[in-house]
């Protein structure tokens, strides 16, 4: 289940990038397939695919997903290392997940062929998504559309698998707050008084003290401190439900308290936010982002990839 999701995770990464052609999106077909394939690995049995289901069954595919999966049926074949062929059939309804089965499924509209071995491969680069990529282009990964309207509708994927700038990894960018309070300076010069003795005993004068001049000391404003928004992720996703409104230069720090099976957790911006994203961290570790313009935008929890929560600056 591990790797479920940590493969499903690289898949909205790619699926949040700004300005990428609408068909590029069909690529992100076959990775959804992948990450099924990867699981048969250690799940090739009805016990484990049972558990699969109840994770899988009923939720909605993540857009755009779900225009593209709304109702498919996909049989994925999977050779192991001793060679032996593992089949499975993906069945997605009304733009959700629905069944995940041992064996060929009737009338499919797509076959997927791999191995474990690119699958091992995938999973223990430190580039997945280049991995993935050039395992199309080498032909490890083949697919095969099943009638004459899916070959039309997945024809064209052959020439979007050349998307490697689009697979590029991007740094993971880690902001922390450094704000600093002025405190209020007074300057108050020393008094000066001077006295002058003349030579003539008879005759001693002493100049008046020279006045003690106070110069204003214009009060400088204290500028508010930066705050730190915690937001611990939980088993069951994001630990609140409304938007998160906070002002710009503050910070939003993502805390792992994870404490389930899947302990990993992952930060995935979309929308304006594409450019907020972190590597997976383990529980009791946090991942955080400081905001420096006002924008409006949806973080995905990389893991439990039906979780969402807004963050709204100004």
């Amino acid at each position: 289940m591990q790797r479920f999701n940590n493969s499903l995770s690289l898949i909205i990464i790619q699926n949040t990038k700004m300005g990428v052609l609408k068909m590029k999106r069909i690529v992100i077909i076959l990775s959804i397939i992948l990450l099924l394939l990867s699981l048969s690995v250690f799940s090739a049995n009805e016990q484990s695919l049972e558990s699969l289901n109840q994770e899988l069954a009923g939720k909605e595919i993540p857009a755009p997903l779900d225009k593209l999966l709304a109702d498919e049926k996909i049989n994925l074949y999977f050779t192991l290392a001793n060679g032996e062929e593992v089949v499975l059939g993906l069945t997605t309804a009304e733009n959700k997940f629905s069944k995940l089965s041992l064996g060929e499924l009737d009338n499919p509209s797509l076959r997927v062929y791999t191995t474990e071995e690119v699958i091992t491969e995938i999973e223990n680069s430190e580039n997945p998504a280049e991995t993935l990529n050039l395992a199309f282009k080498e032909g490890k990964i083949r697919y095969e559309a099943v009638g004459f309207l899916n070959k039309i509708k997945f024809g064209i994927l052959s020439t979007i698998i050349k998307v490697g700038s689009w697979f590029a990894p991007e740094k993971n960018v880690e902001d922390e707050i450094d704000a600093s309070n002025s405190n209020e300076t007074t300057n108050n010069p020393p008094e000066l008084t001077n006295e002058t003795e003349t030579d003539n005993q008879n005759n001693q004068t002493t100049e008046e003290p020279t006045p003690i001049v106070e110069e204003e000391v214009e009060e400088k404003k204290i500028e508010p401190k930066n705050k730190t928004y915690l937001v611990k992720m939980t088993n069951d996703g994001f630990g609140i439900d409304a938007t998160l409104n906070i002002k710009i230069g503050d910070t939003v720090k993502w805390e792992n308290v994870r404490t389930g099976a899947l302990k990993k957790a992952m930060i995935v911006g979309a929308q304006a936010c594409s450019n907020v994203k972190s590597n997976f961290f383990e529980s009791g570790e946090s991942f955080s982002w400081t905001f420096k313009e006002p924008i409006t935008c949806t973080i995905v929890d990389g893991v439990f990839t039906t979780e969402t929560m807004k963050v709204s600056v100004k």
